[in-house]
């Protein structure tokens, strides 16, 4: 992406036109086309990222479950699901000491997760954001 702004910022830096008067030539139209689409990889690559994060927290919190609570898969995955998200255990654990300390621990990585997980999606809109304007800047009739 850096080589890619250096160049269509070198092209208008050349014109020194208004954006709004200034035509683009092909070579801008496609340097243009590839920041879009290194923008929408990095936009998918976040939201993978996020996804199996999700998605590995889940599975550890469901075989915590399951194996120290002795809980059954739909039992462990929504107690997991339940603490991801803040609401809080379903399932008594009161007489498994391993299942409690397990419950404590995956408590206190929960919270931390979900603090981590909002400050990413804050950062991936806030990048989003700052690229679009920029290249809405560099770019200014193209549209896509």
């Amino acid at each position: 992406m850096g080589d890619i702004n250096r160049r269509i910022t070198e092209n208008f830096e050349r014109t020194r036109a208004p954006a709004k008067n200034r035509v683009l030539s092909e070579a801008d139209i496609r340097n243009c086309e590839q920041a879009i689409q290194v923008i929408k990889k990095k936009n998918r690559e976040r939201l993978l990222i996020l996804l199996l994060a999700l998605g590995g927290s889940l599975t550890i919190g469901s075989v915590g479950y399951g194996l120290l609570g002795k809980l059954t898969p739909s039992q462990a995955f929504y107690n997991a699901s339940m603490i991801l998200s803040g609401m809080g255990p379903v399932d008594d654990l009161s007489n498994k000491i391993g299942a409690k300390i397990f419950a404590s621990f995956f408590a206190i990585f929960s919270g931390a997760f979900f603090l981590i997980i909002f400050a990413f999606l804050v950062q991936s809109i806030f990048l989003s954001t700052i690229e679009a304007r920029r290249l809405e800047e560099i770019c200014p009739d193209y549209h896509k």
